[in-house]
């Protein structure tokens, strides 16, 4: 007869994992850069359809838990992504408590609930789902990097031999509670369902996991209906497309007394082919050899129209993608050129970065791909002027003009420095703000920004444009942090306001209503609060300068 584990067993293993990860060295190293790469990935629109890698992964159903079926893929150091049905309201649900759901079984056998319990995503995941408690809760997500499972997969966790441990990414994601009985139409909750499997695949995809174990998410506590879960799932990865992505998905369901969960999934995929039809399959692509060998129709898809421009190497170019009739900004990296990995690397960091800024001032991007040595990112197109141009052509704007473009600014600054980890532009200049013609502002060039970690020393090499650029970018000893990009948005004020390029100011900063005597008294102590030498004595983030501009 199988025993029976109580409320006690359950919190004393959960107190003996933390322990471990908290003072064992190896554990308490690898949960450090686990938690440094935990990030969040905010709502943000999704497409229907996955463009599609070729042939689909192979599809199972099984009868497990879930980091028991992760386990054989991990063992050969594949990058496994896990989903955690995860509470929206508290880390960890009440592991704490001794509870035995999916996610609480995750946290008692490894250091994820030290990665999960982090200010940052308290305040923007977790206290953002308790303030918006719908039921319905959001398409927010956090992706946890290298988590380490050192703790069997069992009803109560056992040690496992060092030898044994395994390393995965978990992705946690809620799924809506309907266990209030609150009713909803099946078309509405099957969008919501096929949007949130979308948002968790698109996060998947951009950290590169090719091994998945998923679940019947939201279909035990939650009361979510399996059947319903599992056509979502379904069509996401066939009909959407999702599952050429990747190279194996499983699906560990532990079922419940009736065993209703398991059999939905096993119904949804028992007809699932891992071809892929015609009609879903790329169109074949010529091959490829560098940059200047792109021609007309590249990577099967994208209709080059110009050229904008290029090095040695890396080029970009404005396309027309062929699959939506629409425009887009197609940038490439050659491997094989000088220097070609860094400036893949590069690239792919850049896009990285917008990827997890959902920001509506950050162009989205839209597709990443690799063909023979090329590597591709291709981002929406947007009509507009930067503003170093404007600037140029009709001299310095308007007070309400600059305070518009600055509040924009702060939301995304904003979004950036609430992240985990923050992100620092490090170049807010007005060559890289685009003002589309209804008074919209983008924030381009990611190519020098950097996630912000407290205590990582300095670089060695300065980064930035003078006079933009805060002082503690070319300092040897301080490492900038978000308050280096309220520095930038202040001088970026400044210089749209006087018509004066800040790294041309050889004369420094002047007051603003010597230039204009009709420039609002309360302007002049933000800019200089923004500008301010020491980062301690700024606006310490993009909020508070936020409200200060609304008062102008």
């Amino acid at each position: 007869m199988q025993k029976v584990c109580t409320t006690a067993e359950m919190i004393a293993c959960f107190e003996d994992t933390k322990r471990m990860y908290e003072t064992d060295a190896e554990l308490v190293a690898v949960t450090e850069e686990a938690k440094r790469k935990t990030v969040l990935f905010y709502e943000k629109p999704t497409a229907e359809r996955f463009p599609g890698n070729g042939r689909a992964a192979q599809i199972s159903v099984t009868e497990d838990t879930t980091f028991h079926a992760a386990f054989p893929l991990a063992e050969s150091r594949k990058t496994v992504a896990v989903l955690n049905f995860a509470s929206p309201v508290t880390p960890g649900g009440g592991v704490r408590d001794g509870a035995m759901a999916q996610e609480e079984s995750l946290c008692r056998s490894s250091n994820l609930f030290a990665c999960l319990n982090q200010p940052l995503l308290w305040e923007n995941y977790y206290n953002y789902h308790r303030a918006h408690n719908d039921g319905l809760y959001s398409d927010r997500l956090i992706y946890s990097k290298g988590i380490t499972v050192f703790k069997s997969d069992d009803e109560v966790p056992r040690l496992l031999p060092r030898e044994q441990w395994r390393q995965v990414d978990v992705i946690t994601c809620a799924m809506p509670n309907l266990r209030g009985g609150t009713q909803y139409a099946t078309d509405f909750l099957l969008s919501l369902y096929k949007r949130r499997i979308r948002a968790v695949l698109h996060a998947a995809i951009f950290t590169g996991a090719k091994y998945l174990v998923l679940g019947a998410i939201g279909c035990g506590a939650f009361c979510n209906d399996p059947d319903f879960m599992a056509e979502a799932f379904r069509a996401v990865l066939a009909d959407g497309n999702y599952a050429t992505a990747f190279e194996q998905i499983v699906f560990a369901v532990k079922p419940a007394a009736d065993k209703r969960n398991l059999t939905a999934f096993q119904q949804a995929f028992k007809t699932f082919s891992r071809s892929v039809s015609d009609a879903n399959a790329r169109p074949s692509t010529p091959k490829i050899f560098g940059i200047e060998a792109l021609k007309d129709l590249v990577f099967g898809r994208y209709l080059i129209q110009r050229r904008l421009k290029g090095i040695e190497g890396n080029a970009s170019y404005q396309v027309l993608d062929t699959q939506t009739n629409t425009p887009c900004f197609l940038e490439v990296a050659d491997h094989e050129a000088k220097n070609g990995d860094a400036l893949v690397q590069l690239l792919l960091s850049e896009a990285r970065h917008r990827q997890r800024l959902c920001a509506y001032a950050v162009p989205e991007v839209l597709d990443i791909g690799e063909k023979d040595s090329i590597i591709y990112v291709a981002s929406e197109w947007i009509e507009g002027e930067n503003l170093l141009a404007l600037l140029h052509k009709k001299g310095r704007l308007s007070q309400d003009r600059v305070v518009n473009v600055a509040m924009q600014l702060c939301d995304a600054l904003y979004a950036m420095e609430t992240m985990v980890p923050p992100i620092v532009h490090r170049s807010i200049i007005p060559a890289n703000l685009l003002l589309k013609p209804n008074g919209q502002v983008y924030l381009l060039d990611f190519s020098v920004a950097c996630e912000y970690v407290y205590g990582v020393a300095a670089e060695e090499n300065p980064l930035g444009v003078h006079g933009y650029a805060a002082p503690e970018q070319f300092s040897s000893t301080q490492r900038p942090d978000p308050r280096a990009d309220i520095y930038g948005l202040g001088m970026t004020m400044y210089t749209l306001l006087t018509g004066i390029e800040a790294q041309n100011a050889k004369q420094g900063y002047l007051p603003l209503r010597q230039y204009n005597p009709g420039f609002s008294k309360k302007l002049e102590p933000i800019l200089l609060k923004c500008i301010h030498p020491d980062p301690q004595f700024r606006y310490q983030n993009a909020a508070e300068l936020k409200a200060d501009l609304r008062k102008v």
